[in-house]
């Protein structure tokens, strides 16, 4: 697939964004007017732009352009005079590596295009194999879907410039997928019945795909917030989840060892759990700049079978300076 590198802002940038931008800095480069809380919306909307490039690298356009980008989308979809909050919400909701990968995409740039390959590819063809009789069409119906998206519509840009952040990328995809296979199988006269597929769930097998994928994604991420969490526990709040979950002791049983009070015990080790989620979000959040969907989305699919055994990382974690239990009775 022959891309090219060059970004030309007019080809990239929607009309809506275009009047959003002001006057042009040296070098003819367009800059974004701010004035009073949208600041704060342009703070969101970078930090989207961070993570974007912490995950798919440099990908040829400017945080301006790709600000102006996500500013019309959310302009398209919020009220003017919403609440700052409501903005906000919106930005922070939105997938923002894939919108900063689609929109390299859209932009005609040939990295983009690449991380595209290796992130989807092989998901766009197992779930092709879901919607077809055989491997071959299976790698027919991907490479259409691929091809589709890339081709310019008749405004001259490339049809994933209409991917806008509100589902994740793969979500996006599945449905291209899954409405393509309809019109093959309808050009070809194939179709037994069109409420097969487009069923309002995926089944076990597309689900699985698209387990895989979110694993793939969240595995490093989760695995380095968790191990920071269990870091920052102290020493007698990992010994309490170690004991209740690793020597699967009971209450009364872990309160005699420890000369505390039953009650005690059972307040601190929920509360221990509601600390140690509470720092694996915030780790998420600062340090690999996932919006608070993302983070659910990351904790919902791996907090129950995560990559790596917590109890492990509670035993490997460096000593943490002990915090004094609240209300402990001895």
């Amino acid at each position: 697939m022959k891309t090219t590198a060059s970004l030309s802002r007019d080809a990239v940038l929607p009309r809506t964004a275009q009047r959003l931008l002001g006057a042009k800095a040296a070098g003819g480069t367009q800059v974004c007017i701010l004035q009073g809380s949208g600041e704060r919306v342009f703070d969101r909307i970078r930090g989207a732009y961070a993570a974007g490039r912490t995950e798919y690298g440099e990908l040829g356009f400017s945080e301006e352009v790709h600000g102006a980008h996500v500013y019309s989308i959310c302009a398209r979809h919020v009220r003017p005079a919403a609440p700052l909050l409501e903005w906000l919400r919106f930005v922070d909701a939105l997938h923002g590596p894939d919108l900063y990968l689609a929109f390299g995409c859209s932009a005609g740039s040939a990295a983009a295009w690449s991380a595209f390959a290796r992130q989807f590819r092989d998901y766009l063809v197992r779930l092709a194999e879901r919607n077809t009789s055989g491997e071959e069409a299976a790698q027919d119906l991907a490479e259409a879907v691929i091809l589709g998206i890339f081709l310019p519509d008749r405004r001259g840009r490339s049809r994933i410039a209409s991917y806008d952040g509100r589902s994740s990328l793969a979500t996006w995809l599945r449905a291209l997928v899954c409405h393509r296979a309809i019109n093959e199988r309808r050009r070809n006269d194939r179709v037994k019945s069109v409420a097969d597929l487009l069923h309002a769930t995926p089944g076990d097998a597309d689900e699985r795909v698209y387990l895989e994928l979110l694993r793939r994604r969240y595995a490093a991420p989760f695995c380095e917030a968790l191990r920071q969490a269990c870091s920052g526990l102290s020493c007698e709040d990992r010994t309490l989840l170690i004991l209740r979950y690793d020597g699967a002791l009971r209450i009364h049983e872990i309160a005699h060892r420890l000369a505390l009070h039953p009650s005690n015990v059972s307040r601190r080790i929920a509360r221990v759990c509601r600390n140690l989620r509470s720092l694996v979000e915030a780790t998420l959040e600062r340090q690999f700049h996932l919006s608070p969907m993302a983070v659910e989305e990351c904790l919902r699919e791996l907090a129950e079978n995560p990559p790596e055994s917590i109890l492990a990382l509670l035993k490997r974690a460096e000593p943490a300076s002990a915090e004094p239990a609240d209300g402990e009775q001895t």
